[in-house]
């Protein structure tokens, strides 16, 4: 009989785990980045863009408390707390990166960023795209990509 504790002891551990896991994996919610940029067109070196853009939850957000995974009993989320974490912004030409930053979130879950690109190259497209990075209740997500001129 020993022997049939021991081997179901870890069993029942490995599925707590597994179950408190998936729970936690289920709170967070999409969310929904937009990306913009002033100016569309620079065509003389070095190219400077302004850009910014917006993260927002697409469903309703609730923080619950410690051990909780009913949503009934949880409480709607403040926007200080949902409005935190970071965004990856990516400009590119095809393949090739060409400047990323990296900016934190503002408390109305704006970002923005100076981008500055002194690198001499000819004249065509870039795609910029924004990353919000996630939290525990937004997960992570990428927006459409942005096109430009230089």
């Amino acid at each position: 009989m020993k022997r049939v504790l021991i081997l179901a002891v870890p069993c029942l551990a490995a599925v707590m785990l597994f179950t408190s896991s998936f729970a936690t994996a289920q709170t967070a919610v999409k969310s929904k980045v937009t990306v913009k940029s002033t100016p569309k067109n620079d065509l003389k070196r070095p190219h400077i863009f302004k850009v910014r853009g917006t993260v927002a939850p697409t469903a309703k957000v609730v923080k619950c408390a410690a051990g909780v995974t009913n949503p009934a009993y949880c409480s709607p989320a403040l926007k200080a707390d949902v409005c935190v974490g970071k965004v990856r912004i990516t400009i590119k030409r095809g393949l090739t990166t060409i400047a990323r930053s990296t900016v934190k979130l503002k408390k109305d879950c704006a970002y923005s960023a100076k981008i500055t690109i002194r690198k001499k190259m000819k004249h065509g497209k870039l795609n910029v795209t924004s990353r919000f990075l996630g939290n525990k209740y937004i997960g992570a997500r990428n927006s459409s990509a942005l096109k430009l001129k230089v």
